[in-house]
């Protein structure tokens, strides 16, 4: 081989191994700023929700104690019941907006439990609207609950920042609408009621008509924007006899499943 040729290949393979070196630095650089973004990347999420309720029928018709943990149902008055989100990416979240869609056809479900009820001798005295159900409180026929209550359709909140929860135990808490939890209410009570055959129609009929639809837009501290879409489905109640407690009590799972990201 001659020394020309030698020298060409001598040439041809530092200029490879420039080409490799090249490579793999572009390769660490872009490793390296991916973690670095991800240093600052939050994520938003919905803790999955339980929701209790004490149904102390016959005794009592309404109301029914409900509660975000069981301990508070021993509470004289109702607590507020929510939907609990954290952080759980690794740097804090800044200009967060919440959009809530109630997609619920309130009328149409609170018409068929009122006819429910009066099949079996209940008369809950609810007056239904298109944007509303007022219940008449009725002491001498145990309802000892009653208001007025309306159909929310959408709703939205916003909030400055929420830091990672490596760094702070602090969420952001958004209360469940009154008429979401009438609903739970009132179909815990027929569920009460209602001979075995039939229980698991009456609460798939409420799975049916529970259609709400989150979407989450929050940014990083680059002003990277993030958006989650999600919907919350219902899992089959839990039911518990418990001696420190005067009643039955229902658990309601509130589940995320995501649609888009």
């Amino acid at each position: 081989m001659c020394l020309e040729n030698f020298k060409l290949i001598i040439d041809i393979v530092v200029a490879l191994s420039t080409v490799a070196t090249l490579i793999f630095i572009g390769l660490t650089l872009k490793e390296m700023k991916v973690n670095r973004y991800k240093l600052f990347e939050p994520q938003i999420f919905l803790i999955n929700s339980e929701i209790f309720l004490l149904c102390n029928y016959p005794n009592v018709i309404l109301p029914l104690k409900i509660a975000a943990k069981k301990e508070e149902l021993k509470i004289s008055e109702n607590s507020d019941i929510y939907l609990e989100f954290r952080n759980i990416g690794q740097g804090i979240a800044k200009d967060i907006l919440i959009d809530f869609s109630w997609n619920i056809n309130y009328k149409e479900y609170f018409e068929r439990l009122k006819s429910e009820f009066l099949e079996r001798g209940i008369d809950l005295k609810m007056r239904i609207s298109d944007g509303y159900c007022w219940i008449n409180a009725i002491p001498e026929k145990k309802i000892n609950y009653g208001g007025n209550f309306p159909f929310e359709k959408k709703a939205e909140f916003k909030f400055d920042y929420l830091l990672p929860v490596k760094n702070s135990n602090e969420s952001l808490k958004i209360s469940i609408p009154s008429s979401v939890k009438l609903m739970f209410s009132l179909t815990i009570l027929l569920l009460q009621i209602v001979e075995q055959k039939i229980k698991k129609d009456v609460f798939q009929r409420l799975v049916d008509y529970f259609k709400v639809n989150i979407n989450i837009t929050y940014k990083d501290n680059l002003d990277k924007k993030f958006v989650k879409k999600f919907q919350l489905l219902l899992k089959d109640p839990k039911i518990e006899i418990n001696s420190k407690y005067e009643g039955v009590i229902y658990t309601i799972c509130i589940e995320r499943e995501n649609y888009s990201d």
